[in-house]
């Protein structure tokens, strides 16, 4: 049969690393799919896209999933492919006067709005009893971050990696950084369309499959697989190797998933992002019966 064309929308950035291996390597083709990677700036914009009808399937963050199923959007998760508790960072300027997380009192934060990087701040800014209503936020896109901390636009940013490892790199002994790893885990979550779920099982199948695969290489054989995504991503091998976890790659459906996501609804809500009021129950939007198939070992979401 010929191969089955799909595309796939993702961040272009490290975290997307198993998907580009897959890609790289060909363990799609192997699969008899023939995919075409979306390189997206944010995740949400990817989910947006496939909610559209394109791309087929996407890789997206816990908070754009949470989001967009408080508005009511019909989607399924299939599997998270990454996890981490060291991604994201707020970066901010000792010339500013910030030494420690109280001092982000008054200042000018940026971040990226309705993602990962301003639930984080919310988050430091409640655990170091920060009042919010006295700072200044300022809305930018993930090169934005950079751009404003170094220029002094803002006094500190939270953003993901390998934005922030550039800032902190650049700055120097001015960059002070805040990062806690039991405030947010950051994952990135294979999703997709009602449609492609209820008529092409075998095909998600295949994908996780391939993805399995990916996640096996990248652990098994690190070097070469920096040097691929470097490659595809169009960066400094030095840049991704920095941030380069192995292990943070997974092909996997916990119940750690829904805890994030109703934790990033109870945020949405509180800010009145949304104009839902409860939270919903988000095992109506996991579709575990592909990764089942493929490796059930692989799921723990209590069902």
């Amino acid at each position: 049969a010929p191969p089955v064309k799909l595309i796939v929308g993702t961040p272009w950035i490290p975290v997307s690393g198993n998907v580009i291996l897959a890609k790289q390597l060909g363990f799609f083709r192997d699969e008899g799919l023939d995919v075409t990677l979306q390189p997206y700036q944010l995740s949400n914009l990817a989910l947006a896209d496939l909610l559209k009808g394109k791309p087929d399937l996407a890789f997206v963050s816990a908070s754009a999933i949470a989001l967009a199923a408080l508005r009511g959007a019909r989607f399924y998760v299939l599997a998270t492919a990454y996890e981490s508790g060291d991604l994201s960072k707020m970066v901010g300027r000792r010339d500013r006067g910030i030494e420690k997380p109280q001092n982000l009192a008054g200042k000018k934060l940026g971040s990226v709005f309705g993602t990962p990087s301003e639930f984080i701040q919310d988050s430091i800014l409640a655990t170091h009893k920060v009042d919010p209503q006295s700072i200044v936020r300022v809305n930018l896109t993930p090169p934005q971050t950079v751009d404003a901390l170094i220029a002094g636009e803002v006094d500190a940013v939270t953003i993901w990696a390998p934005y922030s490892l550039e800032l902190i790199k650049r700055l120097g002994d001015t960059a002070v950084v805040f990062s806690d790893k039991t405030l947010y885990t950051s994952t990135l979550n294979l999703v997709a369309g009602e449609e492609l779920v209820k008529q092409h099982p075998e095909v998600l199948r295949r994908v996780l499959a391939a993805l399995v695969r990916a996640t096996a290489f990248a652990r098994s054989d690190s070097e070469r697989a920096v040097r691929e995504v470097a490659q595809a991503l169009g960066l400094d091998q030095a840049v991704v190797d920095a941030d380069w976890n192995p292990a943070n790659f997974t092909v996997a459906l916990n119940q750690s998933l829904i805890i994030f996501l109703e934790d990033q609804a109870r945020w949405a809500i509180r800010r009145r992002l949304v104009e839902a009021s409860t939270v919903p129950n988000f095992l109506e939007w996991i579709h575990a019966d592909a990764l089942a198939a493929v490796n059930p070992e692989a799921v723990s979401v209590i069902r």
